[in-house]
């Protein structure tokens, strides 16, 4: 049957025999040979062999040949007809050459039949046991040489302190963690993506929790912001993996729901922070208030302006919660507050990558050269508008009013380029996520909302001592890798 080993017979006239012989050989039949193929184009098959191998005194025939130097696609699990026929047991040698730990799994899973799979799952089984760093799967080498050696009722007498360390190995993770391999309880940590500085001070801060909640923290998420599917992925994998705990910022707000509520039904609490999602399942919910945060920008507008102008506003991503509500805020505020404002545009979205950002901005720059101001709704869209406002030399002529903070949109502050900043505290916000986790893992009760706050920022008041935090926060010590 497809999927199963075969039956192999080998030992099937053992009762009979048993006051002869120890076990039945070559000379006494041809029951104990290995599983064959039944071809309906040969007319009749031998039932006995031909070539008797005569034993030793010890009852053992032993066959000398070359060493094989080319391995079989299947010499052992699942059985396969027709690779080779060996009386009673083949004798295996297993030599395994590893980049890691000594693998008594792959030296041992084989003759023991630890795995409860189906045999033609015993690969999958070795290589998700022996997974390095950073998810990196470490290949076992086998070599395998054929003789007469102990049979696999011997193997089983294997001492219970082996049978103990083995089962250990089973059980043991290979991932590659923030502060290496403890007991404390693992929470995944997920971000939108990983490479703007948003989301490294978002870690430097989940980081901070886990030292001092004696959290241990594991750290992915896709490398863009846009990749929704390979962050559904990262959700799938640390349910299956059994994480104690999962803090999420989702892509989208109705994407993850189907891999979050099954996160939630396996018993894995999920704490929410940066984007809200559209399904109450959550534990809490960690962020700014963003809507504020647009509301904020909006007002800076209005008084840089004079209430009067036209202006832009530059989206970021569509389904991105976050951002979506920073829009809402600024331009409902601007409609409400600011009359005198013109909004000449305000549906065209940057994308997830500064590169798409900046390609938008300078669109909408030369469509749009008589604007008074901009307004970028997050890191990468406030880069892209300052490099295009650059690139037509009117800084300072183009007002330009952006949201998050990195070393080149603060220099930018520093240098006019940026008229001001709503400053979210993604430090801040990591911690409390995290901190949020470790009190729903010990059972107690967490807010539904944390407002992690957002501050105005501009020249005049950014080296005052608690924006200054904001805007150099702690990467080095919490980011260093260990």
């Amino acid at each position: 049957m497809t999927g199963e080993a075969p039956q192999e017979i080998t030992e099937g006239a053992r009762p009979i025999l048993h006051d002869r012989h120890p076990y039945t050989r070559v000379a006494d039949g041809g029951l104990d040979l290995g599983p064959a193929p039944d071809d309906r184009t040969i007319g009749q098959q031998s039932l006995d062999v031909i070539l008797v191998i005569r034993p030793d005194d010890a009852r053992i025939e032993l066959i000398e040949c070359l060493q094989e130097r080319l391995p079989l696609p299947e010499n052992c699990d699942p059985g396969q007809a027709c690779l080779e026929s060996i009386e009673y047991e083949l004798g295996v040698e297993i030599l395994v050459v590893m980049n890691g730990d000594t693998p008594f799994l792959v030296v041992v899973a084989d003759v023991l039949r630890i795995f409860a799979g189906p045999a033609a799952a015993m690969n999958r089984a070795h290589r998700a046991a022996f997974q390095g760093p950073e998810g990196r799967c470490i290949e076992p080498v086998v070599q395998r040489r054929y003789s007469a050696v102990r049979t696999r009722r011997d193997m089983m007498r294997i001492p219970a302190v082996l049978v103990a360390v083995i089962t250990t190995i089973l059980f043991a993770g290979c991932e590659h963690r923030e502060g290496g391999h403890t007991t404390n309880p693992v929470v995944a940590v997920i971000p939108k993506g990983t490479s703007h500085e948003f989301w490294k001070t978002v870690h430097a801060g989940a980081n901070e929790a886990g030292s001092k909640n004696d959290l241990e923290i594991i750290w992915k998420g896709p490398a863009r912001e846009d990749d929704r599917d390979e962050q559904i992925k990262v959700v799938e994998t640390f349910v299956a993996r059994g994480v104690d705990a999962i803090v999420i910022a989702p892509l989208d707000d109705t994407a993850l729901v189907p891999s979050l509520k099954e996160a939630s039904g396996r018993g894995i609490p999920v704490i929410v922070f940066d984007s809200d999602i559209k399904w109450d399942g959550k534990t809490t919910f960690v962020a700014t208030d963003n809507t504020r945060g647009g509301e904020l920008a909006a007002r800076e507008v209005g008084r840089l302006l004079d209430g009067k102008g036209r202006i832009l506003v530059m989206r970021y991503v569509e389904g991105s919660a976050s951002t979506m509500k920073r829009e809402k805020g600024f331009l409902d505020t601007i409609a409400s507050e600011y009359p005198g404002i013109e909004v000449v545009s305000s549906n065209q979205h940057g994308g997830a990558t500064v590169e798409g950002c900046y390609k938008t901005a300078e669109n909408l720059l030369a469509k749009y050269p008589d604007v008074d101001a901009v307004f970028g709704p997050c890191e990468p869209a406030t880069f892209g508008l300052m490099k295009a406002i650059d690139d037509i030399d009117k800084e300072g002529t183009i007002l330009l009013v952006g949201f998050d903070a990195s070393d080149k949109l603060v220099e930018g502050l520093r240098d006019g380029k940026i008229a001001a900043l709503v400053v979210q505290n993604p430090f801040a916000m990591g911690d409390l996520a995290v901190t949020a986790a470790r009190s729903t893992i010990d059972g107690d009760d967490v807010p539904e909302f944390m407002d992690t706050g957002c501050t105005l920022i501009t020249l005049e008041n950014m080296d005052e001592p608690g924006n200054k935090e904001l805007l150099n926060p702690p990467l080095d010590k919490w980011l260093n890798t260990k």
